[in-house]
């Protein structure tokens, strides 16, 4: 079955923030998607920033997970790829799973009833740095981590999740789990294509990851090619010059090593690389709308999760805004712009 599968490599440096209201955050979420459960990790009254005190005084930090459900039969679900070829649980629901962080202050009553949602980058957070001039991305428990306290005087709550399928539950940062779709309960397989944009800067490196499996280590089904510029015809390198790194077949390696462009052995610097190859089990990335969805209308509106447990921000949140930089700047484009198709499709007069 020919299948398209997403690219992973397209970086970009381009810093925006996007103002959203909550109801267009929350667009299509209900009965047929929603957040069923709720896990929260840290202890409760765990401070953060070292119990240092700002303006809306002291922040607890609330890490942990969270299950969601989406209904494959709803229309405004449809535009996530490969929906109708998810498994599904009893309830005939495709579920998510995915890490989440909450920076809020510790008496509510004295933040300002809104709501800052980093959407991550590669799993990693950067508003500290950006917004308050903080040191530091991930770490929030020591005082200097909270830079010049910028959100925090202004009592703003913090959000940050995983939606990002190259980032696992598994790894570093904040991850997010998806299902794998198959047709009739068999693997698909599809043509995938990855860039590897390597910046002059970054340091060469002799293997790049692949976002999918390949379905075969036979090298006759890929394809590596090179450019130093966009514009230049693509240099399609032999199969000699490369090789799956291992039987997992996750990632590609150049032989032998080497130091510059042009040499074979190395990816970069200032190398544009495009990897083609025949790849399996198709994740369902487009899920990760729903969970920026979802998950901010939990917050938002729920007063528990299906279990009772307790949403932390219930009643607490007014307004919802978002902020990004780098590759989930074009994921919030995508976001908007199908939150706007979805309220003109749903306003449009039915014959």
């Amino acid at each position: 079955m020919d299948h398209e599968f997403s690219p992973r490599r397209l970086r970009l440096a381009t810093i925006s923030i996007v103002s959203a209201g909550a109801a267009l955050l929350g667009l299509a979420s209900g009965a047929g998607a929603r957040v069923t459960e709720i896990d929260i990790t840290t202890p409760p009254n765990t401070l953060a920033f070292g119990g240092a005190s700002f303006a809306a005084g002291q922040y607890q930090m609330i890490n942990g997970t969270v299950k969601g459900e989406v209904d494959p039969g709803d229309p405004l679900n449809a535009v996530i790829v490969d929906i109708g070829l998810a498994p599904r649980n009893a309830h005939g629901m495709v579920e998510y799973s995915t890490d989440f962080q909450l920076l809020v202050p510790m008496d509510l009553k004295r933040g300002n009833n809104r709501l800052l949602y980093e959407i991550t980058n590669r799993g990693s957070t950067n508003a500290l740095t950006i917004l308050n001039s903080g040191k530091t991305a991930n770490t929030k428990t020591a005082a200097p981590d909270a830079g010049n306290g910028f959100l925090m005087n202004q009592g703003y709550a913090l959000l940050e999740s995983g939606w990002d399928i190259t980032v696992g539950q598994t790894d570093p940062g904040f991850g997010v789990t998806v299902p794998v779709a198959t047709k009739g309960g068999k693997p698909i397989t599809g043509v995938a294509l990855e860039e590897f944009d390597i910046d002059v800067t970054s340091t060469p490196a002799s293997t790049e990851p692949l976002s999918y499996a390949a379905a075969a280590a036979d090298k006759s089904q890929a394809s590596l090619s090179v450019r130093a510029n966009f514009a230049d015809p693509p240099i399609t390198l032999p199969p000699t010059a490369w090789d799956y790194t291992d039987t997992s077949l996750t990632a590609i390696r150049l032989n032998p090593i080497g130091t510059n462009f042009g040499d074979p052995g190395v990816f970069g610097p200032s190398g544009l690389y495009e990897f083609s190859y025949t790849a399996v089990n198709p994740k369902l990335a487009g899920l990760g709308f729903a969970v920026l969805r979802d998950l901010a209308t939990f917050f938002r509106e729920a007063k528990t999760d299906d279990n009772g447990k307790p949403n932390p921000l219930a009643g607490n949140v007014k307004f919802i805004y978002t902020f990004c930089s780098s590759q989930p700047c074009r994921t919030m484009n995508d976001f908007v712009l199908l939150g706007f198709n979805q309220a003109e499709q749903a306003q449009a007069p039915r014959s």
